[in-house]
């Protein structure tokens, strides 16, 4: 009797652990499938026009009010000034590679990794390397306007070391704490 009931129990366990090991193995393989579907979605239809999708001022035409997308929410503002901060953090110390592996599909369509580290290189030296060794980029509060174009996708104007405004584009994952950049002008 407890020969029975012993083989009941182990017929169970190991009945359990199969089942508990399918679920692994589907749920691995439905995240995989999520990250690959997400890697190649693209933020906005085109990156080609980026001004298209900025809206500075409330537009009134014979159909319809277009409003302004400039985001004046706290919270939101600060944590994109964070992204774009750690972005350029990294451009400055050279992890160039690290910056491609960020991107969005937007991006990676359009550049492959060698032409785009070549680009963000000359980029990073035009906009946030000063000529003087007196010339030091302050990445701090550099964001000077942020742009909404659709749901976590944004639009910011940063300050490059000249004082001119360079656009980033980014799109923030509120779920994963995580974000990728969709836009950079090289």
């Amino acid at each position: 009797m407890n020969e029975e009931r012993n083989k009941l129990i182990k017929f169970a366990i190991v009945f359990m652990f199969i089942i508990l090991l399918i679920f692994l193995v589907v749920t691995f393989i439905s995240n995989m499938v999520k990250d690959y579907k997400d890697s190649k979605q693209t933020a906005v239809e085109s990156i080609e026009n980026i001004d298209e999708y900025i809206i500075k001022e409330n537009i009134i035409t014979e159909t319809e009010v277009k409003e302004s997308n400039l985001v004046k929410d706290y919270k939101t503002f600060y944590t994109l000034q964070n992204a774009i901060n750690n972005y350029i953090s990294a451009l400055l110390e050279g992890k160039y590679d690290k910056t491609y592996s960020i991107t969005t599909q937007d991006i990676r369509a359009k550049y492959d990794k060698a032409t785009y580290v070549e680009k963000i290189k000359a980029y990073t030296q035009e906009n946030f390397v000063g000529y003087d060794s007196d010339d030091i980029y302050d990445n701090v509060d550099n964001l000077k306007y942020l742009y909404l174009v659709s749901d976590n996708v944004y639009i910011g104007e940063i300050e490059n070391i000249s004082g001119e405004l360079l656009k980033i584009g980014i799109v923030i994952n509120s779920a994963e704490n995580t974000y990728r950049v969709f836009y950079v002008e090289i």
